[in-house]
């Protein structure tokens, strides 16, 4: 770590702009060390009232969806993940965030770019609730990008979750004409949230309080608290500079099909047409509306 508190790369240390980082996510695509399907489809579709858009991406095929008990291993030293950790972003670092978060390129991105923000700590973990360190990371990050981001968190197997190091990602606001909220706004989600908006960017502390009256409605929701054992109840957190949804989730979705964070506002990463014609067949609202939940409490 440099002394400025960026990531040192390849012995230069680098405090990125946005510019920089798609510059550099580019770099490390195309040298093979992250994967990114430059020729993803798009494909629209109606499901009852919601808005549905299928991101179709070859590169996800290769993308662990499971969280395991195993956590991966290094085979040679600095080649893979920290102490503690599974998620392995040996030379995908961007820089630090607020001392506590590493901000890094995704292995398996979805997006150009789509980034992580790691706790320095790799024995954190993504069954715990939100904290105001996670929020001045996410402030940090928003306020330094020039374009809208979203910025997420999928808590616990049910919300969507396929590692166990704690982290949120980040991913430009650009699906349904740059309005990922669109189906919150036009009321066609089958399943309860907990939204605050703001007139003005917040600072970290109003994000954890909106955040809390959030994880509140979904413990009300899911008949389960907070505990320091078991973690917060499963749900989603989606924020950008002028609102957050907390989503309480009941379930991944319906085996073998599962929903993240980007899933619940109706934007389905998938790796293939035979994974899309499932989600037709299966019905996204009704899958959604299994995941989540009838109403809060």
């Amino acid at each position: 770590m440099a002394s400025n508190g960026t990531l040192e790369h390849a012995g230069k240390s680098e405090n990125l702009t946005e510019a920089e980082v798609v510059a550099r996510f580019d770099q490390l695509a195309k040298a093979g060390h992250l994967f990114y399907d430059y020729a993803f489809r798009t494909e629209t579709a109606q499901s009852e009232k919601m808005l549905v858009e299928f991101r179709i991406s070859k590169a996800l095929a290769s993308k662990p969806w499971q969280t395991t008990s195993t956590l991966d291993v290094a085979t040679e030293p600095g080649t893979g993940p920290k102490p503690g950790s599974d998620i392995n972003v040996n030379g995908l670092g961007v820089q630090s965030l607020n001392g506590t978060h590493e901000l890094t390129l995704n292995m398996f991105s979805s997006y150009r770019p789509h980034l992580l923000m790691l706790t320095n700590d790799g024995y954190r973990r993504q069954w715990e609730p939100l904290d105001i360190d996670d929020f001045r990371a996410a402030t940090q990050f928003l306020s330094n990008m020039d374009q809208d981001y979203l910025v997420f968190y999928n808590c616990k197997v049910e919300g969507g979750c396929s590692r166990v190091h704690k982290h949120l990602q980040a991913i430009p606001n650009e699906s349904f004409n740059d309005n990922s909220w669109v189906n919150i706004d036009n009321d066609a989600v089958p399943f309860a949230y907990y939204q605050a908006k703001f007139t003005t960017p917040p600072d970290p502390e109003a994000y954890l309080k909106a955040y809390k009256a959030g994880l509140e409605a979904v413990e009300r929701s899911l008949g389960s608290k907070t505990t320091l054992e078991d973690g917060a109840p499963p749900h989603n957190m989606i924020m950008d500079r002028n609102r957050m949804v907390v989503v309480p989730r009941r379930a991944a979705g319906i085996d073998p099909l599962g929903a993240n964070s980007g899933g619940m506002l109706g934007t389905i990463w998938t790796q293939s047409d035979e994974k899309v014609q499932q989600w037709k067949d299966t019905g996204v609202s009704r899958l959604l509306g299994v995941a989540g939940t009838p109403k809060l409490l």
